[in-house]
């Protein structure tokens, strides 16, 4: 998953949105386990991989928007 969300959705958006939601769900999981000594650092590194998730996402929004609104 990871490497797909480093990718971007351009590509691949269906894709993108499963890796997005598998990764929040790692989070979900991890987040409910505190007993595992490395949940806090995994959780640290999912949740930083999210917010560039997120990022990616609002980037290729602007690029199709961009791109239509000089079609007119």
């Amino acid at each position: 998953a990871e490497a797909k969300i480093l990718r971007g959705p351009h590509e691949d958006l269906e894709s993108y949105l499963e890796a997005v939601d598998q990764l929040r769900s790692n989070v979900r999981f991890f987040s409910s386990k505190k007993s595992f000594k490395s949940s806090e650092g995994i959780i640290n590194h999912a949740n930083n991989l999210l917010a560039k998730a997120i990022l990616k996402l609002e980037d290729e929004f602007k690029h199709l928007l961009t791109n239509y609104s000089s079609l007119r």
